[in-house]
């Protein structure tokens, strides 16, 4: 189902415009089936290690199994929200330029943990919109029952670490070398500003 179909109103900033802290202008929406050519395209733009760091691989392609699995979302177990950019004249490009998302480690029966990833393209990483993103993901998962994110990250990826630490996630098991972290982000329901886990 595309997300976007629904009725019920989200508790998440979507199809709204947001700037980003040196003034870039994005806009959040549902990811869904229907916005596969810009999702593609957006992977197309993403580094080699970008690749490597959000999928734990640096495919040159993503096959259209995984793209199928990445855009089969709803508004329940598997919730992504993606990122296009706005001109100045308001016009929102078509390409998406980062996308934050969750999945239930478990679907249909509202299980409280979840699995996040994020990935934004290259040209607008450390500019904010990662951290946008996973506020918004992380807001939208609480409302959803959603009380914990187990995160894998790779032991290299500084980024993603940082966030891990300033988000207070705990480090609960190594696999070398990706690091499993838990964050508890139903307490952080009061301080949006700390419950992103990603890049």
């Amino acid at each position: 189902m595309d997300a976007r179909t629904a009725t019920r109103a989200p508790p998440t900033p979507v199809q709204t415009i947001h700037a980003l802290p040196d003034g870039t202008r994005v806009q959040l929406s549902f990811l869904g089936s229907d916005d596969r050519d810009d999702f593609m395209a957006g992977f197309a733009s993403l580094s080699r290690r970008t690749r490597y760091l959000r999928f734990f691989t640096a495919m040159a392609e993503l096959p259209a199994a995984v793209a199928d699995r990445l855009l089969d979302t709803d508004l329940d177990n598997h919730v992504a929200i993606a990122a296009r950019l706005v001109g100045r004249d308001g016009r929102i490009e078509p390409m998406i330029v980062g996308v934050a998302r969750y999945h239930r480690r478990q679907c249909g029966n509202r299980n409280a943990v979840a699995e996040p990833a994020a990935a934004v393209v290259d040209a607008l990483q450390g500019r904010g919109l990662g951290r946008l993103l996973l506020r918004a993901i992380a807001r939208y998962a609480r409302a959803h029952g959603v009380e914990q994110f187990r995160a894998y990250a790779l032991a290299d990826n500084q980024r993603i670490r940082k966030i891990l630490r300033a988000s207070n996630g705990v480090l609960v098991d190594t696999d070398w070398p990706v690091l499993v972290y838990d964050v508890d982000i139903a307490a952080s329901r009061s301080k949006p500003e700390k419950n992103s886990v990603g890049r």
